[in-house]
């Protein structure tokens, strides 16, 4: 499950939940470690543990009252956090369909959902986990891998980097437990 801002038009599942909001702290807490154990704790589960993100929960979830110099820095950072985003979709998206295409890979496998959290030696062996174990890899096939990742999975891996200290700070922003004076609703 993820929480994020919608700025163009998308194409959802049926367990998605549309929130009318562009109040950027009331998402901030609600991607907070905090906010999704509160998810975690409070929310209805469905199979294999997964919370149902219900309406009816989402409307009483807890959300700090922000001052609006707060709203405004929480906001302005989570704007710098979308073009990272972006760029790692984008990257991902990339580079399977040219695995696709240049190597033949039909499933490309849990671990490249998330090619970014690899380093070149997990992608090759991913890549390589991803089709039949018969084929034979020449060293220029893994140049060919190691370079495309240099070029395609190389800066989302920086963009991941950046998002983890934009999220870090974002953290020292919100106060989702109420203290110092910020009462929840």
């Amino acid at each position: 499950a993820s929480i994020s801002s919608a700025t163009e038009p998308a194409f959802v599942n049926d367990s998605a939940v549309l929130v009318p909001t562009e109040n950027g702290a009331s998402m901030a807490t609600l991607n907070s470690p905090v906010g999704w154990y509160t998810c975690f704790k409070s929310y209805p589960h469905k199979k294999d543990e997964a919370v149902a993100m219900d309406i009816a929960y989402l409307e009483s979830h807890p959300i700090p009252d922000f001052d609006s110099a707060k709203a405004d820095a929480t906001d302005a950072l989570i704007s710098q956090l979308s073009p990272f985003g972006e760029q790692i979709r984008s990257s991902t998206n990339s580079l399977l369909d040219w695995l696709h295409h240049e190597f033949g890979v039909q499933k490309p496998g849990r671990a490249l959902e998330q090619p970014h959290d690899l380093d070149a030696d997990e992608f090759v062996a991913a890549v390589r986990g991803a089709l039949p174990k018969s084929r034979r890899w020449s060293v220029s096939e893994v140049a060919r891998l190691k370079a495309e990742y240099s070029e395609t999975v190389a800066p989302a891996r920086e963009a991941a980097a950046e998002i983890v200290l934009l999220e870090r700070k974002l953290d020292t922003r919100k106060n989702p437990r109420g203290l110092d004076g910020v009462m929840i609703h």
